[in-house]
């Protein structure tokens, strides 16, 4: 579906979602941005309510967002442009954003990157849950270590390869029937 920046449909067919402001503000803020998600994955959802910054507890790609900024105006759904203006904002040059107890956005310049993006920053929350729920004593790695793996091997972002192996595995899933797998398009009439 294609929508104008002040959410009138120009293309497509089905009904449009109450959010697009998220969307249209950000590509309004960033010409860079050809891409953006807005998604409430579960691990994502309750770290949006902790105050903490999230920490990057296993470092495994440049994909990852370092210290992901927080929108905290508003926890309700964003369909207004000045509250997709302030998420804007509150993204600044980065890849994600945390919305206050509510999910996440994420963007790119390819249409994977925000998908990819989403999966790393999900892995991420769950991580840090994970660890501050434990009883043992852990650290993080400092801003100059993150800072230098940036620089190394982790700043080398491998889209094209990461993008490929999530679709080989979908593949497989919808090839063995994976009921959690939908491998038919879901028409917004029936939900």
């Amino acid at each position: 579906m294609l929508l104008s920046f002040d959410g009138k449909k120009l293309a497509g067919d089905g009904k449009s979602h109450s959010e697009w402001p998220i969307h249209s503000e950000i590509m309004k803020k960033r010409p860079d941005v050809i891409a953006s998600s807005h998604t409430h994955p579960f691990y994502a959802c309750v770290y949006s309510a902790c105050e903490e910054p999230l920490p990057t507890v296993v470092a495994r790609s440049g994909i990852q967002p370092y210290l992901p900024p927080r929108y905290t105006d508003t926890s309700e759904l964003i369909r207004k442009p000045e509250q997709g203006r302030a998420m804007a904002e509150a993204l600044g040059d980065g890849t994600a954003v945390l919305l206050r107890n509510h999910g996440i956005v994420t963007c790119g310049t390819t249409i994977p990157e925000p998908v990819l993006v989403g999966i790393a920053l999900e892995k991420m929350c769950r991580e840090a849950l994970v660890v501050a729920s434990s009883s043992f004593k852990w650290s993080l790695p400092s801003p100059e270590e993150m800072a230098a793996k940036r620089k190394g091997g982790l700043g080398i972002i491998k889209y094209d390869s990461l993008w490929a192996y999530y679709r080989r595995k979908l593949a497989r899933a919808e090839a063995l029937g994976e009921p959690l797998i939908g491998t038919q398009p879901v028409s917004m009439d029936s939900l």
